[in-house]
């Protein structure tokens, strides 16, 4: 086959793929499973900033947006349904887990979408879903973003530039300074910010608090960035991850326009613009089976290989649904631009 190697040893993608004829019958046949990635919800801060705010300097957070109340109360509620949809048009199975950036806007949809999943029956009478916070799904740890959020004029522009460069380290916020790690609340903490006002009781365990993160985050920070090769690897290897995990599943992925277009990139072999600008609340599905290949390709990735049980067998995608949106961008708004 066509394959092409990750520098990790992780089986990537054939660029033409050939999972089977039909991801409805390798689904239904137990054979295979789905990956779905969706995009967060409206942010907060972006609606501010258009309307002529700043959002970043009224918080001590100012990396981490929540969502707009649309966003959050109907649009990923929205969002959830759609996949619902998608998902019994398609013949897959319902959704079985969710995982979920550790970033509040991803955790906000991923709570959303879940409702709306449930309301839309997405999910198995007897599932209950909760939100699996996984490191491996966070926005790019890139100088861009660490701009959007780190200067004194910060504005939450994505690859913001201030009037005066070049940047002095001195100004440069202390807490980008730090491991990233040290950003992310924990999922307590999550729990406990997902349902402050909500009706007590109705989603106290919406967070999986016992799920410890697949992937370990780099100690990216200021002037220690993340590279868009290394982001690629990233989603490569989560990719591969979790279909070993989920074989006959479909899951749920939320997380950033960033991480979105790089999983389509590693799935497919093709550009991101193929896919095109993730618009908020967007998603795509790509089923995922295993095959014996005369070619065979052995798993030397430890992780990956484990999670397969120790056997050699090719991973194989196949294209469901690319970038299914609620509605269409037009390419001079902001969201457009963003992407993020």
């Amino acid at each position: 086959g066509n394959f092409h190697c990750c520098r990790q040893g992780i089986p990537c993608c054939p660029k033409k793929m050939s999972c089977t004829s039909s991801s409805k019958s390798s689904t239904e046949s137990g054979s295979g499973g789905a990956i779905i990635a969706a995009r967060h919800g409206e942010r907060l801060d972006y609606i501010l900033r258009d309307s002529g705010s700043n959002w970043i300097p009224t918080t001590s957070r100012p990396w981490d947006p929540p969502l707009t109340e649309y966003g959050q109360k109907t649009q990923t509620v929205e969002l959830g349904k759609r996949i619902a949809r998608q998902l019994k048009e398609k013949g897959l199975p319902k959704v079985s887990a969710v995982y979920s950036s550790p970033l509040l806007r991803c955790c906000q949809t991923s709570m959303g979408a879940i409702i709306g999943l449930q309301q839309e029956g997405g999910v198995k009478e007897d599932e209950k879903l909760q939100i699996r916070m996984e490191h491996g799904l966070i926005e790019s740890s890139c100088e861009k973003w660490y701009t959007s959020w780190g200067l004194p004029s910060s504005d939450s522009t994505w690859g913001y530039r201030p009037p005066i460069e070049p940047i002095e380290e001195e100004t440069v916020h202390p807490m980008a300074k730090v491991a990233v790690q040290k950003l992310l609340l924990s999922p307590t903490e999550m729990q406990e910010k997902l349902t402050t006002g909500e009706e007590e009781g109705k989603h106290d365990d919406i967070v999986d608090t016992t799920y410890a993160s697949i992937h370990t985050l780099n100690p990216y920070g200021w002037n220690n960035f993340e590279t868009r090769k290394l982001q690629l690897a990233r989603m490569e290897k989560m990719s591969a991850l979790l279909a070993a995990k989920h074989p006959n599943e479909t899951i749920l992925l939320v997380a950033h326009g960033s991480p979105v277009t790089h999983l389509y990139e590693v799935i497919t072999g093709k550009s991101w613009r193929e896919h095109g600008v993730s618009a908020y609340a967007s998603f795509s599905i790509y089923g995922h089976c295993y095959k014996e290949e005369e070619e065979k390709k052995i798993v030397d990735d430890e992780a990956v290989a484990e999670m397969m049980g120790g056997e050699e067998k090719q991973l194989s995608w196949t294209e469901v649904e690319i970038n299914n949106s609620a509605h269409k961008l037009d390419e001079s708004s902001t969201e457009f631009k963003s992407g993020r």
